[in-house]
Order: C-alpha cells, then sequence, then structure tokens
C-alpha cells in the first residue's frame, strides 16, 4: 500500500513538472542601435518575436506592461478603445514578428521596422467567431499601410 501511495506521488509529479511551463516575460526593449517605435491596440495579449516565424523562444516576450505608456508618437489611422494601447521602443532593421490568439484564432505576422519610423499595429477579433486580422501602417504626417507578411505556423522556412 505504501509503495502505491508513493508510486501515485511521485507520478503526480512527473506530471505537473511536465503541465507546467515557464511565463513568456515582457519583451525587453533595445536600449542601443537603431531602434523604432511600436503602437500595439488589441484586447488581447499580443507577443512580439524577433526574426520572421513567429514561435516564442529567446528574446521574446509580451507588450501588456507597456499598455497606457506614451512615447509621444503622432496619432495613428485607428482609434484605440478602452486603452488598450501599448507603445514601446523596438528592434530597427531585423525582422519582428507579432502574434496573438483569441478563441481558435491565431494571426502571426512579421514585417521589418526601420530606424527613427513610427508604427501602428491593430490586432482585432471578431467575438463569437473564429475571424481575426493584423493591420499595420508607417505613421507620420502621412498614415501609410505597410504589408505585413502573415506567417503560417508551420511555414518550411522556419523549421
Amino acid at each position: 500500500m505504501k509503495t502505491t501511495i508513493f508510486v501515485c506521488f511521485l507520478l503526480s509529479l512527473a506530471l505537473f513538472g511536465c503541465s507546467t511551463s515557464a511565463p513568456v516575460a515582457e519583451v525587453a526593449e533595445p536600449l542601443s542601435g537603431e531602434r523604432a517605435r511600436l503602437r500595439v491596440i488589441s484586447d488581447q495579449t499580443v507577443y512580439l518575436i524577433p526574426g520572421h516565424c513567429a514561435v516564442l523562444g529567446p528574446g521574446s516576450g509580451h507588450v501588456s506592461g507597456f499598455k497606457g505608456r506614451s512615447l509621444g508618437m503622432p496619432t495613428g489611422p485607428t482609434q484605440a478603445k478602452n486603452g488598450n494601447v501599448a507603445e514601446l521602443y523596438v528592434k530597427a532593421g531585423s525582422p519582428l514578428s507579432l502574434v496573438s490568439s483569441r478563441q481558435g484564432c491565431t494571426i502571426r505576422g512579421s514585417f521589418v521596422p526601420k530606424a527613427n519610423e513610427d508604427y501602428e499595429v491593430v490586432v482585432e477579433f471578431s467575438w463569437g467567431s473564429s475571424k481575426c486580422s493584423l493591420q499595420a501602417w508607417k505613421i507620420g504626417k502621412e498614415n501609410t499601410p505597410i504589408f505585413v507578411t502573415l506567417v503560417p505556423y508551420n511555414s518550411p522556412s522556419c523549421r
């Protein structure tokens, strides 16, 4: 009986260890080098990932801690709702991926921010459906839509 209880205890520890994972941290802003400013608008958690593969790994993080922060960026083409706005600095000249998910819809997109430019990204989900969208603009005197490459989760270039 004691052996059975001990084995069950060890099994439960093993299963618990496999089911937990370290939480993804807040993304770190670059402190030096070429940077761009990014405004993220979404009512869901958005993750920033260096590179074009949109797979969480080293350097990845969420933008939640930057919500409500203003860097004095120019007004973009969208109107933020409910204060779900995060403004932060990102590394320029390298691909940057954004990922967000809700109710069976995961959106992944990638673009290359240019140094000293301002960008606005809006991630939207339709309540009650599995529709989602990611839109991005270079903002300034003229708000110009930018091309965001949608990244399939199983992209061959990311394996």
